[in-house]
């Protein structure tokens, strides 16, 4: 059946009329137009009116992929704006793969459709939908492809962009599975699919919109992992995470789950998220080449166990391992130790290469599960707060290549109860040991000229032992000064050899003995002054209470407030 009605439509920016034939054939208008594009006439679904009164009887609209016109075929490429809103009784519509554009609107209101017949998947994926009413999925919610429901969507190799709206409210879906083509998913193009819970897709994914899968109930990520060497440069995992911030099963070309994940030799960088969300791996293998880890790479690994740093790694990006709750053995190669771990309770054992030189602020700071810790002698540097909170590290042994313990290094760790500073540490920054509650006893070195007054509030050391390793350049050291400023407690001298100091034979030679020398160390009981000595500082011998005699020398000009104070 076929009759021809002019349609006028006037244009709003001039006065003059275009004039279009609409045909009806078989029981739909169409409209015949030319794409410029693809250098074709073609024919578009439309309607009569705004109302779509032509179609409001209708229940099952069939449009075919081509209609013949005056002995020529023309494809149907489009649905015009309008075409079928508020066809009330409509419940089902069979598209075919040539339609390329579905205009706005074109089936609002029709609230009673209940299936869209299609035969392609790719051609649908294609479609350019241009709002969410003109998806007749919108309302009918059900999916069919050649006559059989989808619910669970495959998306044929070859298709490269699911684009906007193409899937809006197919709550039929359960799951979908993209495959290695697809680089983009567009915007609501899974939106209100609320019966999807699980999304298998291929990391040669760019781009996700952001409310691609908005109102879905995703809780089952897959990513299968065609390419171990690329995929560590791969940003598909930081897109699922700012999109859908589920877990993410890493799968192989067999479909089976990748727990202990190998990088190949020969990759050198491990990009930003690489990893990220991966709840599955409990290991992952790291080659020499790698140089460094991006920011949040491992981040939320909650089954990750065991890591090894190697020895090339020169950055580690922030929160790289934040979240990996389950992280207990960690092995550091690199030169640098950043504060990668930092905040990871379940981390309680800790092993530091030799060709580690520095470790960082904050490195493993509140690592609670921390028991004990050995810092290899190439360590020359230790950063602030590097183990502050470590509330439950029962021993330390401090390399002896360590110049300075920096501010708050050792905060708050309430359980160690002592303390061996090594004879290469020459300053004890703010707070360094602030709060350890159990520290009693502390060993350290003559060497050591500034300990900051705070170093050690809080602590409860009754034990001061100072080695004396240069008799000649201990008279002019301020280690007994510091150590009384920020501790005051009496102190024991030891020599060398592990021997309390009790009888001090200041060297010939020494000239002055300066303020504080001796101070508060109680354990003295005699010293012998040279005659080169000429003068004795303020407070030398203050509090050296088991001292019993003092013999002045001649050359001695001048003696400084308090020398003897408490001397009794």
């Amino acid at each position: 059946m076929k009759k021809q009605i002019l349609l006028f439509i006037l244009t709003l920016m001039s006065v003059s009329v275009k004039a279009e034939i609409a045909t009806y054939i078989d029981g739909i208008f169409y409209v015949f137009r030319y794409d410029s594009n693809r250098n074709t006439d073609y024919a578009m679904v439309t309607n009569l009116s705004t109302s779509s009164s032509d179609y409001k009887t209708y229940e099952n609209v069939v449009i075919p992929p081509e209609v013949v016109y005056e002995d020529k075929t023309y494809p149907v490429m489009a649905i015009d704006s309008y075409t079928f809103q508020g066809c009330k009784k409509l419940k089902s519509i069979t598209i075919p793969n040539s339609i390329i554009t579905i205009g706005s609107s074109a089936f609002k209101d029709c609230e009673a459709l209940k299936s869209v017949h299609i035969s392609d998947i790719e051609s649908w994926c294609k479609i350019d939908i241009q709002s969410n009413k003109a998806n007749p999925l919108y309302y009918a919610h059900h999916l069919y492809l050649d006559n059989t429901e989808i619910t669970d969507l495959v998306v044929p190799n070859g298709v490269t962009k699911i684009n906007n709206r193409v899937f809006y409210g197919c709550s039929a879906f359960t799951s979908v599975c993209l495959s290695e083509s697809v680089t983009s998913i567009g915007s609501s193009a899974f939106k209100n699919c609320s019966n999807l819970t699980s999304i298998n897709l291929y990391p040669n994914l760019t781009s996700i919109d952001s409310d691609a899968f908005d109102g879905c109930n995703i809780q089952n990520v897959k990513t299968t992992v065609s390419d171990l060497s690329t995929f560590c440069n791969n940003e598909v995992l930081k897109l699922i995470k700012d999109k859908l911030n589920k877990p993410i099963v890493l799968i192989d070309e067999d479909r089976k789950e990748i727990k202990e994940y190998v990088i190949p030799n020969g990759v050198t960088s491990i990009g930003n998220s690489a990893f990220v969300y991966c709840t599955g791996l409990t290991s992952v293998t790291i080659p020499n080449t790698v140089t460094s880890i991006g920011e949040e790479a491992f981040m939320y690994c909650t089954r990750l166990a065991s890591i090894t740093i190697p020895k090339n790694i020169s950055s580690i990006g922030n929160s790289a391992f934040s979240g990996c709750n389950s992280l207990s053995s960690v092995t550091i190669h690199s030169e640098t130790i950043g504060s990668w771990f930092r905040g990871l309770s379940s981390i309680n054992e800790v092993t530091i290469g030799d060709e580690v030189t520095s470790i960082g602020n904050d490195a493993f700071s509140n690592c609670t599960g921390i028991t004990s810790l050995e810092i290899p002698s190439n360590v020359v540097s230790l950063g602030s707060s590097a183990f502050k909170g470590c509330k439950n590290l029962l021993s330390i042994s401090i390399s002896n290549s360590i110049t300075s313990i920096g501010y708050s290094s050792f905060e708050g760790c309430s359980n160690l109860s002592s303390l061996t500073i090594p004879n290469s540490v020459t300053s004890i920054g703010s707070s360094a040991f602030k709060n350890c509650s159990s520290l009693t006893s502390i060993n350290l070195y003559s060497s050591i000229n500034s300990i900051d007054s705070y170093a050690f509030e809080g602590c409860n050391i009754n034990d001061v032992k100072v080695t004396v390793t240069d008799f000649s350049s201990f008279c002019n050291n301020e280690v007994i000064k510091q150590v009384r400023h920020s501790i005051n407690k009496p102190v024991t001298l030891i020599d060398n050899e592990g021997q309390e100091i009790r009888d001090y034979n200041i060297p010939n030679g020494v000239t002055i003995i300066g303020n504080s020398t001796f101070e508060n160390c109680t354990g003295l009981t005699s010293v012998s002054i040279p005659n080169s000595v000429t003068s004795i500082g303020d407070e030398a011998f203050a509090e050296c209470s088991g001292l019993t005699s003092i013999t002045i020398p001649n050359n001695v000009t001048s003696i400084g407030n308090k020398t003897f104070r408490n001397c009794i």
